[in-house]
This record gives structure tokens, sequence and C-alpha cells, in this order.
């Protein structure tokens, strides 16, 4: 019986991944800087400290030039209520009325997760959430979703990830967890990893009451 969905954020619950990806290359290419990558999935399900890895690799400043990102990035804000999976607020509430928890595991930071639930109006749905901050390791370390587990205390067996990202994937299987693969969309993913791949949030159902 599953008592628990752990979603991971970006890209499945909201479609940040292209607007991030965008973001980053529009402040680059203000720095007159070339990334190391201009691939978008070369950067997906990753925290902050290894998509800046990625992204320049030991350029010179490179902590000076995060710090003149983040003003950046606090000029251009994400509009989260904008990104939202139109089934989002359905399906969260489908499963509280079915009394299944709803967990978020993310290797995004912290404040970003809250700014997302507030602005979404989801925070009532929330049983806990762990960020990129919460852990020592970062996807594909199955770090984030051991704590989730232990947040939830629930074993394993009676919880499913859905996920986008290959290292999120990963990680959730070396957590021994059944994953769905969110459908990338407009961008490809190695999502082999899965046990299923869907369309939209709603087909987890198809599962959930099997």
């Amino acid at each position: 019986m599953v008592r628990a969905v752990i979603f991971d954020m970006d890209g499945v619950l909201v479609e940040t991944e292209e607007y991030y990806f965008n973001r980053r290359m529009a402040f680059l290419k203000e720095k007159s800087i070339e990334p190391l990558s201009k691939k978008m999935e070369d950067y997906i399900g990753l925290d902050n400290k290894s998509i800046w890895d990625r992204l320049l690799g030991d350029v010179p400043l490179r902590e000076d030039l995060y710090e003149e990102y983040v003003s950046f990035r606090e000029n251009n804000p994400t509009e989260f209520q904008v990104l939202l999976r139109k089934d989002v607020p359905d399906v969260f509430e489908r499963l509280t009325e079915s009394g299944v928890r709803i967990a978020i595991a993310s290797s995004s930071e912290r404040p970003d997760i809250e700014r997302m639930l507030n602005q979404c109006s989801l925070h009532k749905y929330i049983d806990c959430y762990l960020s990129g901050e919460d852990c020592r390791k970062t996807k594909p370390d199955p770090e984030v979703y051991l704590k989730t587990l232990n947040e939830l205390a629930l074993p394993k067996e009676e919880c499913v990830v859905v996920e986008d990202s290959t290292v999120g994937i990963q990680a959730a299987k070396g957590a021994g967890l059944f994953v769905f693969a969110m459908d990338p969309g407009t961008h490809s993913m190695d999502q082999s990893g899965a046990d299923r791949r869907i369309n939209s949030l709603s087909e987890i159902f198809e599962h959930l009451e099997a």
C-alpha cells in the first residue's frame, strides 16, 4: 500500500528547467562568458554548486560571478504560479483526500521551494520537504530520499517517487524506491532507470489504485 508520494520540484511540479537555463545563459552572455556546455539537459537535477561547476569550471573570480548572478536572479525572479503544472492542485487534493502523504525532495535551495509553495498555495498539502541545502551529497546520491523517508517515518515499500532527471531517478532508485519518470517534453533525458514513465501527474493514480 502506498502511503506517501515524494515529488521532485523542478521539471515535475513546476516547469522551470528551461526558464532557469535561459536565465543563466542570459547572465553569462551579459558578462561575455562562454559556458562549458550549452545543453540544457547537462544541468537538470543538479544543485547550484554542481551547476556552476558545469557552467564555468574553475574560472577566475567564480565566487564573485556567482554573487553577481544572485543579484541578477533576484531582479529576474521565477514566477512559479505561471510555471506550475496545471494538474498539481487537483492531484495534491486527491492524494490528501485519499490519506496519502505528500513530500518534496529537491536539489533546489530551500528558499526557492518555500517561494514555490507560497506562490502556488500548496503549503497545506505538504508533509515535509528537503532541499539540496539539507544534504551533504547531491543527486544522484540517494541522501535526499533517505532523509525524506526518515522524515516521513515510512518504509520505502510504502512510498513512490515522481522524478524527471537522470540523476534524480538514480538517487531515488539508490534509496530503493519505485520511480515514476515525468515526460521531459521538449528536451531529451535518459529515464531508462525509472520503473514507469508518465505524461501527466494524474497517471500515478493508476498505480496507487492497482
